[in-house]
């Protein structure tokens, strides 16, 4: 009989495993504040599928919490997040791909799967499925924007890849000195697809928002105040805290209807750019994530080595 135990955010279970929660909720101000935190800090709270099914979750209960009026959003640890989990995410994106193909590039061991495993299911179903998991992980990182109440995100230390979709899906940024922040996903063989690209030139300018995405270079927390990724800065993450905790009052003393009412409206214009994106960046990486080049970036992060990628051309999208 498996037996397990909830203790403050985490589930011990008599078969070993310590099933951490990624995400944890709590209420303050007698429920007008809901306090959000990524609580998985010893782990650089990467995002896995378990992430982003209990993120969805949590902002599902904000909206749907009465007394709600703000939420903030923070994280454990030395750093925001790391990004997406790229083992698990391996395992996921190539678990029904051909042995002959992962055997070609590093052998099965890398990412821990049998490699007895054999090319299974036509090459469309197996889009049709990524083409899903992405759709959903996109819903888990909108539910910041499509919460009822303003989200205010307080980054410290390293804000990595999914880590930048996920503070841009929030209303307001704040973040410590010694933030960083890097659209990373150049660097491991993909095109960013969780909201980055479709949010981000809605807070930023276009120049510098093509440098960090071709580069996938840090942009430190000083620059990111000059180019409005962030609203302002303070040298300790308690100072961090503090300063998001007194803005949510701010708001949370207003009307809860015009605040509301006013996100609603700032983000109406938005909306079906935002969504028309997703749906095309969905469709894009479906197609294109089963690609060598990402076998051989996760390959390159594992290994600590510099990926040597093949020469492609991506043939153009023709408007309508």
């Amino acid at each position: 009989m498996l037996l397990c135990v909830r203790i403050v955010g985490r589930r011990w279970c008599s078969d070993g495993t310590d099933k951490v929660r990624r995400v944890t909720l709590q209420w303050k101000d007698e429920g007008r504040i809901a306090d959000v935190v990524l609580s998985r800090g010893k782990k650089l709270n990467v995002m896995d599928e378990r992430f982003f099914k209990e993120l969805g979750e949590v902002f599902e209960e904000v909206s749907g919490k009465k007394e709600a009026r703000v939420a903030v959003l923070s994280a454990e640890g030395k750093h925001f997040t790391a990004g997406l989990d790229l083992k698990a995410a391996a395992e996921m994106f190539f678990r029904d791909a051909g042995a002959v193909q992962k055997a070609k590039l590093a052998g099965a061991a890398v990412f821990g799967i049998d490699a007895s495993i054999t090319e299974s299911g036509m090459p469309a179903m197996r889009a049709q499925t990524l083409h899903k998991l992405i759709l959903s992980w996109q819903a888990s990182i909108s539910s910041l924007a499509n919460c009822r109440v303003p989200v205010i995100a307080a980054i410290h230390g390293k804000c990595i890849g999914g880590g930048v979709d996920l503070i841009t899906s929030a209303d307001i940024r704040m973040c410590t000195s010694d933030a960083s922040f890097s659209i990373k996903e150049t660097e491991v063989g993909i095109v960013a697809d969780l909201g980055t690209l479709q949010r981000i030139t809605n807070i930023m300018g276009q120049g510098i928002v093509r440098e960090l995405a071709f580069t996938g270079a840090d942009l430190g927390s000083y620059r990111a105040l000059q180019t409005g990724l962030v609203n302002s800065i303070h040298e300790t993450q308690e100072e961090l805290n503090e300063a998001a905790f007194e803005m949510a009052r701010r708001i949370a003393a207003n009307s809860p209807l015009a605040v509301q009412g006013t996100k609603e409206i700032l983000n109406y214009p938005l909306d079906p750019v935002v969504t028309s994106g997703l749906k095309n960046v969905a469709l894009h990486n479906s197609a294109f994530l089963k690609s060598d080049d990402l076998l051989k970036a996760v390959l390159s992060f594992i290994k600590k080595q510099p990926a040597v990628y093949g020469d492609y051309v991506v043939p153009k999208t023709k408007n309508a």
